[in-house]
């Protein structure tokens, strides 16, 4: 059977240890405000509201690549919100929407990354100054909105077990997005769960693919 990549969306977590501040910094010899926020990107072991486990050994993988990235570029592009492709669009062309960060979307950059007793750690730059996604997201983060993470990445097929379901080895993270709307992303999710998990049951070979659910489901809900 053809190994087909899928998307993984996690539930768009609101941090219970959420903090923010604003650091000045001088770019071509302009003082800007930035706002920095710090809380929990996301959570291992436990089922989050799509029904789906992130293992620890998994996110861990996959949170040291990130670090990686960070260390090396200076930070890793987060989107504001995540990208919904076409569906009139191949299947390898919506997977390299979803696979790909695109900068006119980046409203931030994932700074640090730090994982402790299966929780993830996160510290992020909102990119401000030219009126772009970032100036809408520092706009909400001022006028007192806490802002949503999901992560987003793409892997094979889930792993059933005791209920759940697993997200694959073949798992690979892509980044951290900010969901503006954690309730609506995370109904999408829960229904998206149920969907799949049925057609799983009803056929392997037939079940639809996770990305057109998405799309079916974004549609239903306006997002």
């Amino acid at each position: 059977m053809e190994n087909i990549l899928r998307p993984y969306i996690s539930e768009a977590l609101v941090s219970d240890h959420y903090s923010w501040n604003e650091e000045t910094v001088e770019i071509k010899g302009k003082p800007i405000n930035m706002i920095v926020l710090e809380g929990e990107f996301q959570r291992a072991n436990r089922p989050n509201k799509n029904n789906r486990v992130y293992e620890e050994a998994l996110l861990s993988r996959e949170t040291k690549k990130l670090q990686e990235s960070i260390k090396a570029r200076n930070g890793h592009p987060m989107g504001l919100d995540h990208p919904t492709p076409h569906p009139s669009d191949p299947p390898q062309i919506q997977m390299q929407q979803i696979k790909r960060i695109g900068l006119d979307n980046a409203c931030a950059l994932t700074t640090a990354l730090e994982m402790h007793n299966g929780v993830v750690y996160g510290k992020a730059r909102i990119l401000s100054g030219d009126f772009g996604t970032g100036d809408k997201m520092a706009s909400f983060v001022r006028n007192g909105f806490k802002p949503a993470v999901s992560s987003r990445g793409l892997g094979g097929d889930p792993v059933m077990r005791e209920g759940f379901m697993y997200v694959p080895e073949s798992y690979q993270m892509v980044c951290y997005d900010f969901v503006t709307d954690p309730s609506t992303h995370n109904a999408i999710l829960e229904q998206t769960m149920m969907e799949e998990v049925e057609l799983m049951k009803i056929s392997q070979v037939h079940k639809k693919k996770l990305y057109e659910v998405l799309i079916d489901l974004s549609k239903k809900h306006g997002a």
